[in-house]
């Protein structure tokens, strides 16, 4: 019987530690008031960042450009005056909007008219201006038009800031309009400086 006596105590006092652990280990449920032990807890820090609602990324910010990067290069085609290309657009598209397209295409010969605030400029047939030349010849020789043939390189500024420089691979007049066709690199470029 004492065997039992004994047994009965230490297991007890066993429970009891068993009990005395689990409090001191359990973290504190009520965020900031005394703990279970009576003891205060220490304050939470005020001066941590918020954090992202669930599921959703923080925003990234938009790098800055410091030198052109290529938006878009392919081909373009112009056929008659109604032949209005916005060269913002990616990839750029007809448009018939005011203020919107940037070229166009010419009544009675194969042209690349500028539209809206754009500006053109005719380059050295066969060249392959930067976008910085092409900027800065549409800038000091732009015009609302040039007559282009095959291999003529001309330079757009657009309404919007960017760059193109269209390579004519076709320049020739049907029965119903002229048809230019050009490869075409548009970049965007540095909001200031080069």
């Amino acid at each position: 019987m004492q065997h039992v006596g004994i047994a009965v105590a230490v297991g007890a006092v066993l429970l009891g530690l068993l009990v005395a652990v689990a409090i001191a280990v359990t973290p504190d449920d009520d965020g900031g008031g005394p703990d279970k032990r009576g003891a205060a807890a220490p304050p939470r820090s005020t001066t941590a960042a918020p954090s992202a609602p669930a599921g959703s990324a923080a925003p990234k910010p938009s790098p800055t450009i410091t030198a052109p990067v290529v938006r878009w290069r392919g081909m373009v085609l112009l056929a008659g005056p109604r032949s209005r290309r916005d060269l913002d657009a990616k990839p750029p598209r007809l448009s018939e909007r005011d203020g919107e397209p940037d070229i166009r295409g010419a009544w009675l010969r194969p042209a690349v008219e500028a539209d809206s605030d754009a500006q053109v400029a005719l380059m050295r047939p066969r060249s392959e201006p930067s976008a910085i030349q092409c900027r800065d010849a549409a800038a000091a020789e732009g015009s609302d038009e040039v007559k282009v043939d095959e291999d003529d390189v001309v330079c757009v500024s657009t309404g919007a800031g960017r760059v193109a420089r269209l390579t004519i691979v076709d320049a020739h007049s049907t029965t119903t309009s002229p048809i230019v066709r050009a490869r075409v690199v548009i970049w965007d470029m540095p909001a200031t400086g080069q």
